[in-house]
């Protein structure tokens, strides 16, 4: 028997929110190794919590490397206008799909 749906909402409690972030963060770190391990991935992450503090991963390099690289892919695109191939439109999509997700909730 699984899990019930839990309904996504903002922790009102502070302390059970930070307990929350905690663990959502050290699950979502451990999901990242595993993906990047079993699919030779290379991925990084950055959350900052709600005082601004710093948290990051990265798989196989530094963040910066991986951001650098992310950079180059996204100016090479845009000098290509946008015909890179499909696999760096569906990346671009994503992240554009991601952003005005972002956007339209808060």
């Amino acid at each position: 028997m699984g899990r019930g749906k839990v309904e996504l909402k903002q922790i009102e409690n502070k302390i059970r929110r930070q307990v929350t972030f905690s663990k959502r963060k050290t699950g979502l770190k451990k999901k990242a190794h595993e993906i990047s391990l079993l699919c030779d991935a290379q991925l990084a992450f950055i959350i900052f919590n709600t005082t601004g503090k710093l948290s990051h991963f990265s798989s196989h390099s530094s963040v910066e490397n991986i951001l650098e690289r992310y950079e180059r892919h996204v100016n090479a695109l845009k000098i290509n206008g946008g015909e890179s191939g499909s696999q760096g439109n569906y990346a671009l999509e994503c992240l554009n799909t991601t952003a005005n997700t972002e956007d339209s909730g808060r």
